[in-house]
């Protein structure tokens, strides 16, 4: 593994491990600004939380560079007399991979309970329990003894599982990688452009709440009003025997996607062909390896800021097991990913501000 594949690694080891479930991103915001005001000209957070770097430049354009914070997780929704929490859902969370789990509330340790296999029907045994159904055991006995560690309705309700190599070193797996690891990306930027002059001013924005409706981007977004934006997250790879989607054919190691559409057809986000075609130029002249694809069940906070109104791209790392706590991605994909937007602010200036195609067809 060479340095850079090692020390993105580490880094994304520390970023996962600070957990920041929706509404709940300040420990890992917090982190960020430390880490970024030596490296921008401004560095403020607005009253929603959202994370905002300044670099001033030249007289090119304003270009935004957006990551969301938060990842999926629960809430305390009650604490039982006997000393049991019980928890809702935060984000995507799905049902089948709660149960047995290891998670952390607050900051302490619990589990997920299971009912024991001696226990079970052969119809329970075949049935996924609804979140409904589900408690944390804390290891402790009564309300009063949940309460004396300060645990209250609200707090926030994380998977206990540590970034770690898979037999390949370069494919990570652990909780938080959506989006922590764009959050890095972001981070890494910053550190490259240290002392470089730009053609035009830069804000790496480090956004809260995407996983419940987009909706620290929409603020940022209004908040800045940039003439354009770059957009960094992940996608759900479908490269596995469980999974046939031959109209998303992406695959960890082949470099990021140009998600040229997303979302739904009410709320989704669809690329100019300008854009699309400025990314794929971008990334060939450079040596930057990339993916082209459409996926209609996941959505960014490209759709919401392309919404107010400002040119918008989008380029996501791939990554397995979406929405769980073992989510895998190649550190390859991630370094791509940091070439691509380093590239993107170099360019800033040819980034298209317009939806005229490059080639029009023949009438």
């Amino acid at each position: 593994m060479t340095d850079d594949l090692g020390r993105f690694r580490d880094e994304l080891a520390r970023l996962t491990s600070i957990d920041g479930v929706s509404g709940h991103e300040q420990a890992v915001v917090a982190y960020l600004r430390e880490q970024m005001t030596p490296l921008a000209d401004e560095v403020s957070v607005d009253p929603m939380g959202n994370l905002y770097a300044r670099r001033n430049g030249g007289n090119g354009p304003h270009l935004m560079v957006e990551a969301h914070s938060d990842e999926i997780g629960g809430l305390v929704s009650a604490i039982t007399a006997e000393g049991f929490l019980r928890f809702q859902a935060v984000g995507g969370v799905n049902e089948i991979v709660l149960t047995a789990r290891r998670v952390r509330v607050a900051g302490h340790p619990g589990i997920i309970g299971i009912r024991p296999g001696h226990l079970l029907t052969a119809a329970d045994a075949r049935t996924v329990p609804g979140i409904e159904d589900l408690y944390i055991d804390l290891g402790l006995e009564s309300a009063e003894e949940v309460r004396a560690l300060g645990i209250r309705p609200g707090d926030q309700v994380v998977w206990e599982s540590e970034l770690q190599p898979t037999s390949n070193p370069n494919r990570i797996n652990g909780k938080g990688i959506d989006n922590r690891s764009s959050c890095l990306i972001l981070l890494e930027m910053m550190r490259s452009l240290q002392g470089q002059e730009l053609p035009g001013t830069l804000t790496a924005v480090v956004a809260v709440q995407e996983e419940v409706g987009l909706k620290g981007a929409r603020v940022a977004a209004e908040k800045l009003r940039p003439e354009a934006a770059l957009v960094i997250d992940t996608v759900p790879c479908p490269d596995t025997p469980d999974i046939q989607v031959n109209t998303f054919p992406v695959t960890l190691g082949r470099g990021p996607v140009f998600q040229v559409s997303s979302g739904s057809h009410a709320s989704g986000y669809i690329m100019p062909e300008t854009i699309r075609d400025y990314l794929i130029q971008v990334a060939d002249a450079a040596g930057i390896p990339y993916q082209l694809g459409t996926l209609a069940y996941t959505d960014t906070d490209a759709s919401a800021i392309r919404d107010v109104g400002i040119s918008t791209a989008v380029a996501t790392i791939p990554r397995r097991y979406s929405h769980s706590p073992v989510e895998m991605l190649d550190l390859n994909d991630a370094l791509a990913t940091l070439r691509l937007a380093q590239e993107v602010v170099r360019t800033m200036g040819e980034f298209p501000r317009g939806i005229v195609p490059s080639r029009i067809p023949a009438g």
